[in-house]
């Protein structure tokens, strides 16, 4: 069975002022240097459940007499911080200029096992080879997800100066303005995270895999 989740945090970024007599023609948005950096946690293995306890708290419906002996996959924690200047006069308006955009992304493997399953037997090993394909997910999420988060943010914000223009009076709206769209930026890349990972696990969690790791030890019902 999968078990993940995905959280996400917030770093405020730095915003400097810096006042000109006159603003420039329009804002130009240059690619920002976007740094994403990954930590792997170790595996955190716990063995306290009871095959009941994993059976009601499975994240997907389970058939009428099924028992579920674990759970596995993690969680996925992403953060950053947006460094930028403000450059024009509140006559004529302000322009942000973004320098470096900063991302982590915290990544937890977590398997759960029942109780009953007793460490070197067929039985346990089968099951922790499954949780452990779900973890893999996990794994492959992070890093499509590092590979495609400079050019996603990168295209957010491009859109996002575009739309502001030259049109503000107030730098703090500027500054506002941007922490909300980063923050928004993050939120939609949790969600592309999420959702390609529900869609990876789902293909492992099927029948076929199900039957492979049934037959292939003698489990009864005393688990």
């Amino acid at each position: 069975m999968r078990l993940f989740y995905i959280s996400m945090f917030l770093l405020l970024g730095a915003l400097v002022l810096l006042p000109f007599g006159q603003a420039q023609a329009r804002c130009f948005y240059r690619g920002a240097q976007v740094d994403v950096q990954q930590k792997k946690h170790a595996l955190q293995l716990e063995r306290n459940f009871s095959a009941q306890h994993l059976t009601a708290t499975a994240s997907v419906p389970t058939a009428s007499g099924s028992i579920v002996l674990g759970h596995g996959g993690g969680g996925m924690q992403i953060g950053g911080s947006i460094e930028f200047t403000v450059t024009g006069s509140r006559e004529e308006g302000y322009c942000p200029k973004i320098q470096r955009v900063n991302i982590e992304l915290q990544i937890m493997p977590r398997i759960k096992l029942a109780n009953t399953l007793q460490p070197g037997s067929c039985e346990y090993n089968a099951v922790y080879q499954h949780e452990m394909f779900h973890v893999a997910v996990l794994e492959r999420t992070a890093q499509s997800a590092a590979q495609q988060i400079p050019d996603i943010i990168n295209t957010r914000l491009r859109d996002v100066v575009a739309r502001m223009g030259q049109n503000s009076s107030d730098s703090g709206y500027i500054h506002r303005h941007l922490q909300a769209e980063f923050s928004r930026t993050l939120s939609i890349v949790n969600d592309q995270m999420s959702a390609f990972m529900n869609s990876e696990q789902k293909k492992i969690d099927n029948p076929t895999e199900y039957a492979r790791v049934q037959n292939s030890c003698a489990f009864n019902r005393r688990y």
